[in-house]
């Protein structure tokens, strides 16, 4: 078998608001307007103040969307009277027309994306208005990062759904429970953030963030090959890091684990665990997967070379 080879790394601090900057959302779909995050809050129509039922005044006439977005409208007064009708194309390239109920002083989000927009009408005379999209969330240095949901409230009665990809590119959603004034963290790692909801009204402040920790690609192995597995680290610069595998697989045509279920255990060399420096280790019988945690903030990285053995030529 050829030597995979995979890289994690650097990994910069933690940060609380990298996909969502602090809000009190309605239940539904959350502003991603985070440091990492790819958002205008008037990309579509700036600050207006309309005297009563009728179309908004747009940036553009046909503004359109290389990467789908969600169109968010922020109200600078209680607008909870009035509904907001956003008119354009949906992610087929169809057309797509959805009714958005008014916010008081806070943003309500579609629960569609869109690639397109060319109307955005009002059913009564609101308060200042303008219209915003956002596309998503990423990490620093493309690292795969879990995600935190910090409250300043007891969230307890909602629950997040986290939606993105992962490390490997693959779609992942993890639900997560709503924390009580404290911080909630998903098991999955991801690498996008395309959408954080919140199942109710929030009862106070939200931002959504990352850790700190970063895990590299995985490693699948060859289950009709000879299962002992050479494996090397080795760091560049600053870096701690864990070697981990599991024994569950996504892809099961019988039995797939989902991929926030996925259990990741540590290796049992404690060499490779909280390790520092280049190592050498091995498997005696294969896991499904391998990977390189990262367990903290490194200005360094490091890089796996794992080598299984082979009935035959490479």
């Amino acid at each position: 078998m050829q030597a995979r080879t995979v890289s994690v790394g650097p990994v910069t601090a933690a940060v609380v608001n990298q996909v969502a900057a602090s809000q009190t959302p309605n239940a539904g779909q959350i502003v991603l307007n985070g440091a990492g995050a790819t958002f205008s809050i008037n990309n579509i129509a700036t600050a207006q103040d309309p005297a009563g039922a009728g179309n908004l005044t747009l940036t553009a006439t046909n503004i359109s969307f290389a990467v789908p977005r969600y169109v968010y409208i922020t109200s600078a007064a209680n607008d909870t009277a009035f509904t907001f009708t956003v008119t354009g194309l949906d992610v087929n390239g169809k057309p797509l027309t959805e009714v958005i109920a008014g916010a008081n002083t806070k943003a309500a989000v579609s629960t569609n994306r869109f690639t397109a927009v060319t109307n955005v009408a009002v059913s009564g005379n609101s308060g200042s208005v303008q219209v915003g999209s956002f596309e998503g969330a990423t990490f620093t240095g493309s690292t795969a990062r879990q995600v935190t949901i910090v409250a300043a409230g007891n969230e307890s009665s909602n629950s997040f759904v986290v939606t993105g990809t992962n490390v490997n590119g693959d779609p992942v959603s993890e639900t997560v429970a709503g924390p009580n004034a404290t911080t909630a963290t998903t098991v999955s790692y991801f690498k996008t953030v395309t959408s954080v909801t919140i199942s109710g009204n929030a009862v106070g402040a939200l931002t959504v963030g990352m850790t700190n920790t970063a895990v590299s690609a995985w490693v699948r192995f060859d289950d009709f090959a000879p299962s002992n597995i050479s494996i090397q680290c080795v760091v560049s610069g600053s870096a701690t890091y864990t070697l981990q595998s599991t024994l569950n697989d996504p892809n099961d045509p019988f039995s797939p684990t989902p991929l926030s279920s996925m259990s990741w255990v540590n290796t049992s060399d404690a060499n490779l665990v909280a390790a520092t420096t280049t190592q050498q280790s091995n498997f005696l019988f294969a896991p499904k997967y391998a990977r390189i945690l990262i367990t903290t903030t490194s200005t360094g990285s490091v890089t796996g070379t794992f080598l299984q053995s082979s009935n035959g030529p490479v």
